[in-house]
């Protein structure tokens, strides 16, 4: 936006009255740091069992591809996602589906609640809430979108899959289309993933066997030489094995736009395991 540049080249300008040294370690850092807000992804790829939901497999069919909004967790950022002059009826039709993360209950907070880790601010609405309003929001729009739930915790896991089965209607689906992500895997800078993909996928048969599921690998923040880095051949081997334990092809693989560049051999792999993934 135009208020993001100025304070790009406010930000640019105060280095450039920094003495010299201090000048080329801090725009170096800059550029960097510039490079890699900028190559975030925020588009994915769905099974084709759910693209035929809601009209996606025409949008795919028209050439225009999937766009995902990430981390709809607020009563605010609903409302504009379903509102008229929203997203998702802009002129592209591009928006199908709203990214969401599931926490766990917490001492200030005894219910399941929308944020995104670090959740500086108490984070966003009940989880309870949260999918109601999303439900009811589908109902009354003309424009429907799915949802994709990302799952932080395995206590969040199982109790926000409960709420969602309790409110399938008699076809066993929420009526739209719903994608399960956890990340089950250790990946490039990150950390051991607090979920296995065996508990995962046992409580998406149990709860919620018609989403698709969307398996990632736990991450860190690329901060420096970004180009360096990617998935390795042992890490994708491990997902290939997970994917396979998992006996559905309605998978899809949550990647880190960052770490594609220099993964793409090894990412392509996954996409030849099964031609629905």
């Amino acid at each position: 936006s135009q208020w993001m540049l100025h304070v790009h080249l406010a930000g640019f300008l105060r280095l450039l009255a920094s003495p010299r040294r201090q000048q080329v370690i801090l725009i170096g850092l800059y550029c960097i740091l510039m490079a890699n807000l900028f190559m975030r992804s925020r588009f994915q790829a769905l099974p084709a069992s759910l693209q035929r939901l809601n009209g996606l497999e025409d949008r795919l069919a028209s050439g225009r591809r999937i766009r995902w909004i990430h981390g709809v967790n607020t009563l605010a950022s609903l409302e504009s996602t379903f509102s008229a002059w929203g997203p998702v009826n802009d002129l592209h039709g591009q928006v199908a589906m709203i990214e969401a993360d599931v926490m766990p209950p917490t001492k200030d907070r005894p219910e399941l609640y929308m944020c995104h880790p670090p959740c500086l601010f108490g984070g966003g609405l009940g989880f309870q809430e949260w999918l109601d309003k999303v439900l009811a929001l589908c109902r009354s729009s003309r424009f429907p979108v799915g949802i994709k739930l990302d799952f932080k915790d395995p206590l969040a896991a199982e109790i926000g899959l409960q709420m969602v089965h309790s409110r399938t209607g008699q076809d066993g689906t929420l009526g739209i289309p719903v994608v399960l992500n956890a990340d089950v895997l250790q990946g490039p800078s990150g950390g051991v993933p607090v979920i296995s993909g065996e508990y995962f996928f046992g409580l998406c048969r149990k709860y919620y066997p018609k989403g698709a599921l969307s398996l990632g690998w736990k991450t860190g923040i690329p901060w420096l030489f970004t180009w360096l880095r990617g998935y390795t051949s042992a890490q994708v081997d491990e997902m290939l094995d997970l994917a396979r334990k998992a006996h559905t092809t309605d998978i899809t693989f949550a990647v880190r736009g960052e770490f594609c560049p220099n993964s793409l051999t090894q990412l392509k792999r996954l996409l030849d395991r099964n031609e629905k993934h």
